[in-house]
């Protein structure tokens, strides 16, 4: 993990702010800490992730099969907890949030099994789009952990501007989706571990994954 720079300072402190408790957009569940260290040191959160990835992924194989091939298709993918795990920041801390801002900030996230599912979307020329709440104040450091975990360039990235002031991330995140509709593009796919990720429409199957962490409205 990188040295945190001064210049992302305030960008943690914009992370920060989400993970802020009452009343925030990203809330903390009340799962105790030694639980999900076991679930996630185990594996099994792991192999929940990638049952659901190898779902989605007979899915995306049949529909680019089908007679009618899709226009420009085009997969959609949160980024955390559903494309890098947090967890090397969070469970030093007793995944307390804190740990969320930490990750993003310096790049710390590991890959998820959706890698398998950017792999396939990438060998079968289907366009991968990121639609992140991230903000767009972390986009270096955000594109340097994709790519350090396997996310390699060819990928769109959408970040949430700091002009977003919304209570819930569900209009930026359909919002973005439905650019890309506007743009000519088939979203077959929308896979993320929150309801705030799916919700809004704008994506032909939509995946939930599993986060015993924390609640993003």
């Amino acid at each position: 993990m990188r040295t945190f720079p001064p210049a992302l300072l305030s960008a943690a402190l914009a992370v920060l702010a989400l993970a802020a408790p009452a009343g925030a957009v990203t809330t903390r569940t009340p799962t105790p800490g030694a639980e999900i260290s076991a679930y996630y040191d185990s594996g099994r959160w792991s192999d929940d992730i990638a049952a659901v990835v190898n779902r989605a992924s007979t899915r995306l194989r049949r529909d680019l099969a089908a007679r009618k091939a899709p226009r420009r298709p085009l997969i959609v993918l949160d980024i955390d907890e559903t494309s890098l795990f947090n967890a090397p920041c969070l469970e030093p801390v007793n995944w307390d949030l804190s740990g969320l801002a930490t990750c993003a900030a310096q790049g710390g996230g590991v890959a998820t099994p959706a890698v398998r599912l950017y792999n396939l979307a990438r060998r079968k020329h289907v366009t991968v789009a990121f639609i992140t709440g991230r903000p767009d104040a972390i986009a270096s450091v955000t594109r340097q952990n994709l790519r350090d975990q396997g996310f390699h360039r060819g990928y769109k990235l959408v970040l949430k501007p700091a002009s977003y002031t919304q209570d819930s991330v569900v209009p930026y995140k359909s919002g973005a989706r439905a650019t890309f509709e506007r743009q000519g593009y088939t979203i077959l796919e929308d896979l993320g571990d929150q309801r705030s990720d799916l919700a809004g429409g704008h994506a032909r199957h939509r995946y939930k994954l599993p986060n015993p962490v924390y609640v993003i409205t």
